[in-house]
């Protein structure tokens, strides 16, 4: 389970804890944010992010935009406050600068627990 308890996403075929984030995670983690790091084959990480970006879905959260490697969703909680959901697929671009499909990649998923919500505008 990925965050047990505060998203309960499955853990997908082929993916394992990474608790480390390939050496990255004091760089990747905010405060205040649960903050998980899946690894698999690079070659699988866009395909694994894409999967929990339907599993996030499924469970109420709305597509919020993205860019580069991240993707960010939002759900609004019972109270009216939002959360902001990051899903971004990489590896460490530091250590391999070409990286090849087998390199290990990782999958981040963190939650802010406590953002603005985003205002809605009418589609043109």
């Amino acid at each position: 389970m990925v965050m047990p308890g505060v998203l309960d996403f499955p853990m997908l075929e082929g993916v394992q804890p990474a608790p480390d984030c390939l050496g990255l995670r004091e760089t990747l983690a905010e405060d205040g944010e649960a903050f998980e790091c899946l690894g698999a084959p690079l070659s699988r990480v866009n395909d694994l992010a894409f999967a929990y970006v339907r599993a996030a879905s499924e469970r109420g959260w709305t597509d919020a935009g993205g860019a580069g490697i991240a993707l960010w969703m939002t759900r609004v909680l019972p109270d009216g406050k939002c959360q902001r959901l990051t899903i971004a697929g990489m590896w460490d671009f530091e250590r391999t600068p070409r990286p090849r499909p087998n390199d290990p990649g990782i999958v981040v998923i963190s939650l802010d627990p406590d953002i603005r919500c985003p205002v809605l505008r009418p589609a043109e």
